[in-house]
């Protein structure tokens, strides 16, 4: 099993529309491999966009130790979904910052690390202990951004808090930078082109050359999260179907299929 997150310390940056349509072709195009998806997004906006029954257990029940994980998990026409909950926005009150507490959710993943190839997390949109909670359980982390100096600013920011935890003298997560995703990108703007030569030199400083990859803005991601499908499921040749394919072919081409 595989556990991906496209997590940075901004929002409105695309983590959620990525993670569904990321987790849509892994899903459905690529032999139909078994993918579970944990929503940690107090706002429940992944949950919502797959049309998930948000009024069931969800991943706060299961991080509460209120309900096994597998009675929280929903099989949609799309993936697995464990939903998120309202009250995940309390989450620093709800859990304390010790050691048994952040690992958590890598202890609930154990229990179902045989009935999936790939876990895919949306985090939560404020850095928190459920931030915390993600970095230790995923493998592999995507980080994406926009165009904009704050946007790229909280990609270093994103790199830092890795590497604190990769790093530091506990190491508590084993996690990997593998890519970056440069949202709403006009190749036509010299903005686009000089955030996209940034995160081209940041991975060219790093060992592994996490891949850039680019997404332009489209109305089909908000057509499709109002139909509650993904762009990739039904306009796989249109412009962002191939553009979520090709980070997708990356991803694969670095840490190989499960």
């Amino acid at each position: 099993m595989k556990v991906f997150s496209f997590i940075t310390a901004k929002g409105g940056c695309g983590k959620s529309s990525l993670t569904l349509e990321a987790a849509t072709v892994f899903g459905n195009m690529y032999g139909k491999e078994k993918v579970l998806v944990i929503d940690l997004d107090q706002q429940l906006s992944l949950s919502k966009n797959c049309g998930a029954d948000t009024e069931g257990k969800n991943i706060l029940d299961v991080l509460q130790a209120e309900a096994p994980i597998q009675d929280a998990i929903q099989h949609n026409d799309l993936f697995d979904i464990i939903t998120a909950s309202p009250k995940l926005a309390r989450a620093d009150s709800l859990f304390d910052r010790a050691e048994e507490d952040e690992y958590l959710l890598a202890d609930s993943l154990e229990f179902v690390k045989d009935q999936y190839d790939y876990v895919f997390i949306d985090p939560a949109p404020s850095r928190n202990i459920l931030q915390e909670m993600l970095y230790i359980a995923a493998d592999y982390i995507i980080i994406p951004t926009r165009v904009d100096e704050s946007s790229l600013d909280a990609v270093v920011t994103t790199e830092n808090e890795l590497n604190r935890l990769t790093n530091g003298r506990n190491k508590k997560s084993h996690a990997k930078l593998i890519g970056y995703v440069l949202n709403e990108y006009n190749k036509q703007t010299a903005l686009g082109q000089m955030a996209l030569e940034t995160l081209q030199e940041a991975s060219e400083e790093k060992d592994n050359k996490p891949f850039v990859a680019t997404v332009s803005s489209a109305i089909r991601v908000a057509e499709a999260k109002t139909l509650h499908t993904a762009v990739c499921r039904n306009e796989k040749s249109s412009k962002t179907g191939r553009e979520i394919y090709s980070i997708v072919e990356q991803m694969i081409e670095k840490v190989g299929m499960a």
